[in-house]
């Protein structure tokens, strides 16, 4: 029978093997660990990963779930937990979770594209656009954004400013690069 004291030792096993990328096994390791330690969060976290990587998006739910419930403020889990209620369609409740993870780092680039890019498909553009906006005030020379900020533009029926928008950005985007190649000399 597993012992708590070995349980240590099964994780660290497990989270070696996960690093690897031989997740059957970290799955069981840290399934051994859980049968131990039902709430261990690190451990309920990175099986639901796993199951999230083998797109059993029903079992990741649950275990990513209630790692949070046990360590609710912890960032890299919201946005991972956001990307799975994303995938299973459930887009209010990963917006809700990405705001969350906002409120934690008002200035986490990942939450804020992964909000634009719901608050888009959602229908809501004037937030995706906001979103977008932000992000580019802080990296204006970031070409997918910027073509994120057109799009959105243009969704909301302002397909020639959208267009004149991105041939400034391109525009000011090649010359921002340029300058920062030149400055690195």
């Amino acid at each position: 029978m597993l012992k708590k004291a070995n349980t240590d030792e099964i994780f660290q096993q497990a989270f070696a093997e996960h690093n690897n990328s031989k997740l059957s096994e970290a799955a069981e390791g840290y399934r051994k660990v859980l049968s131990v330690e039902p709430e261990n969060a690190n451990a309920l976290h990175l099986l639901g990963l796993i199951e999230f990587d083998w797109n059993n998006i029903e079992a990741a739910m649950p275990l990513v779930e209630k790692s949070l419930e046990l360590v609710p403020d912890e960032l890299r889990w919201l946005l991972n937990y956001g990307k799975i209620l994303a995938r299973a369609g459930r887009t209010e409740l990963s917006v809700a979770n990405y705001e969350k993870a906002l409120s934690i780092d008002p200035d986490c680039l990942e939450a804020k594209m992964a909000l634009g890019g719901l608050c888009y498909e959602l229908g809501e553009f004037t937030d995706a656009l906001k979103l977008y906006y932000n992000i580019l005030c802080d990296n204006p020379h970031d070409t997918a954004v910027g073509i994120k900020y057109a799009d959105t533009m243009k969704a909301m029926g302002e397909e020639k400013e959208a267009d004149r928008f991105l041939s400034w950005f391109e525009e000011k985007a090649e010359v921002g690069v340029e300058a920062e190649a030149e400055a690195k000399v």
